[in-house]
């Protein structure tokens, strides 16, 4: 389902989507393709975003790291 709404990083308004890790409503430009907000992100590239995502995901459920 599409929402319509402000964006919470650039306040553009526009169809809107939802950070996997926090939350924010973010516009197309400020989510990557992992689902993850660019604050979230850190600025880093789309490349890294899988891999930042897989290590918050280990870190936050007390998993290592180097699975």
């Amino acid at each position: 389902m599409d929402l319509t709404g402000l964006c919470d990083i650039c306040g553009k308004a526009a169809t809107v989507y939802t950070c996997g890790l926090c939350g924010r409503r973010v516009c197309r430009g400020c989510i990557t393709l992992g689902g993850v907000c660019k604050r979230c992100a850190g600025g880093r590239s789309i490349k890294a975003d899988s891999k930042l995502v897989r290590d918050r995901v280990l870190g936050d459920r007390g998993l290592d790291r180097r699975i």
